[in-house]
């Protein structure tokens, strides 16, 4: 259980290696309520590294990720049969709170590795700018039957208006997808191929 911080709390938390290793970990809560914002994380690296017990995350959904990186998030959660779809999309503060600094998913890498339970590939949606790395990110991931092929081709992806003329521009940073779906033979959409 993680009490989370009040609403427009900037500074963020570096969860990195929070729970690496705690094999009997089978959920993880975080509380939300109309006085409390998501909790802020800054580097969510190796957070779930090798929770062998671990089944789903359901509650990730609740917090937000200022450009942290998710290097090895889950990787060796090997019951892990789902992961909550996440939004990086700038959250709105209408009512005059001060927003997060810059709100958006960091690299991918190993993300997911050896996670031979999960079925579905989550969707990420919003700022994925800076997933510019998803080497391995789903190797292994021996019991995945469900991909988005567009979810893959938003990574690493930057938007941005053109001021002048209020055109929209986009370019494709991602930079390594070595061995993304290696092992992953039960994938039901094609074309893992040309990740591996």
């Amino acid at each position: 259980y993680i009490e989370q911080e009040p609403m427009g709390y900037t500074s963020g938390c570096n969860t990195a290696h929070m729970f690496e290793g705690c094999k009997y970990l089978k959920q993880f809560i975080t509380c939300s309520n109309q006085y409390l914002s998501p909790s802020l994380i800054t580097d969510a690296t190796a957070m779930f590294k090798d929770c062998a017990a671990l089944v789903e995350l359901d509650s990730l959904k609740n917090v937000v990720f200022m450009s942290a990186p998710m290097s090895r998030l889950c990787e060796g959660c090997k019951s892990l049969v789902k992961f909550p779809d996440l939004d990086f999309s700038t959250p709105d503060y209408s009512q005059g709170m001060e927003p997060p600094p810059y709100y958006s998913m960091g690299s991918t890498d190993y993300m997911f590795k050896n996670c031979e339970s999960l079925l579905r590939m989550p969707n990420f949606t919003g700022n994925l700018a800076n997933a510019t790395d998803a080497r391995e990110m789903f190797s292994g991931c021996k019991s995945l039957v469900s991909i988005r092929w567009s979810n893959i081709e938003n990574l690493g992806r930057s938007e941005w208006e053109d001021p002048e003329t209020g055109e929209y521009s986009s370019s494709y940073n991602m930079y390594n997808v070595y061995m993304m779906f290696a092992g992953c033979w039960n994938v039901v959409h094609g074309a893992v191929a040309a990740y591996n």
